[in-house]
């Protein structure tokens, strides 16, 4: 899969914005484009601030060896690519649409990156499944996908709201949301960012978009209580609530409801503590009162052997 500035000078921006680290795996193997040279990847260094020693063996004018360098650049300590083809050489096979990852790369990497292999992936729920089990705890997948006039580049041109219904159902967070567009797909052809920093659809509703290309990147950072196999309601159109991504969605409602036992579970404990109280001083009263009666039991005992 071609690996192009358009996409690189992104990343970069990302990783540097979010601090990212540790080990990282690509889903769909990279090959940087012939435009990916050592001088482009200095000149990124320079923007961001990362360390080009592991390009300085590239020269100015040569292509990029693999992906691996670019982000040993980035500052992950590992770089991985997973694939469903061993023509590709990738460090793990395994096919995505696949419903049980190998249990060697459950929770391994701490940003796992789909440089636009979802949307060619025809089971999409175990796909977001697999992502979301291929990333640690605390790490992030960051998607970046074809959302709009990139007609049979794949299977699906997905919209932010399948993004953000799948976190909801899966209590994923949602720590970037960006759309970006582009009047071609010509490799040197920047990709500019297009609506707010944080792109809601929760906020910005169904909308007709112009002649452009656009793209769309998201990361979702698997927490401690994380789910991977919830199917999600399009909340937009959520029977119940009408919420989701137009609003909320029947998770919301979940969580409304849960709120709301967990206030009569308060009410509860409460009510317990304070007959834990009463309790108390019934038995402390009891107390007292056996020692008074076995005090004049004692007295009156003494009194009775004294006159005998």
């Amino acid at each position: 899969m071609a690996f192009a500035q358009v996409n690189t000078g992104v990343i970069a921006a990302i990783v540097r914005e979010f601090g990212l680290s540790g080990d990282f795996l690509s889903v769909g193997r990279l090959y940087p484009n012939t435009d990916v040279t050592g001088a482009y990847l200095r000149r990124l260094c320079a923007t961001h601030g990362f360390d080009p020693t592991a390009v300085a063996g590239i020269a100015d004018d040569e292509r990029a060896p693999d992906e691996a360098a670019f982000f040993t650049m980035l500052g992950f300590s590992g770089s991985a690519s997973l694939d469903v083809s061993i023509v590709e050489r990738p460090d793990h096979l395994f096919d995505m649409n696949e419903a049980t990852l190998p249990a060697d790369l459950h929770s391994r990497f701490d940003l796992v990156y789909n440089n636009g292999t979802l949307e060619h992936l025809f089971h999409l729920p175990n796909a977001l499944s697999n992502f979301t089990r291929l990333c640690r705890v605390g790490g992030c997948v960051l998607h970046s996908v074809p959302t709009n006039n990139h007609l049979d580049h794949g299977f699906y041109q997905p919209s932010p709201g399948l993004f953000f219904d799948h976190a909801a159902a899966n209590r994923l967070e949602i720590v970037l949301s960006r759309m970006y567009r582009r009047p071609d797909k010509r490799p040197d052809t920047p990709l500019e960012p297009f609506g707010p920093d944080f792109y809601d659809p929760r906020r910005e509703g169904e909308r007709t978009l112009d002649g452009n290309i656009y793209s769309y990147f998201v990361m979702l950072r698997r927490l401690p209580d994380s789910l991977d196999d919830q199917i999600p309601f399009q909340g937009r159109y959520d029977p119940e609530t009408k919420t989701g991504s137009g609003g909320g969605g029947r998770v919301e409602a979940l969580h409304s409801q849960i709120a709301s036992q967990r206030a009569e579970i308060d009410k509860l404990v409460s009510l317990l503590r304070q007959s834990e109280e009463n309790a108390s001083l019934l038995v402390e009263n009891y107390e007292k009162r056996l020692k008074r009666l076995q005090d004049n039991n004692t007295e009156l005992l003494r009194k009775t052997l004294g006159m005998s």
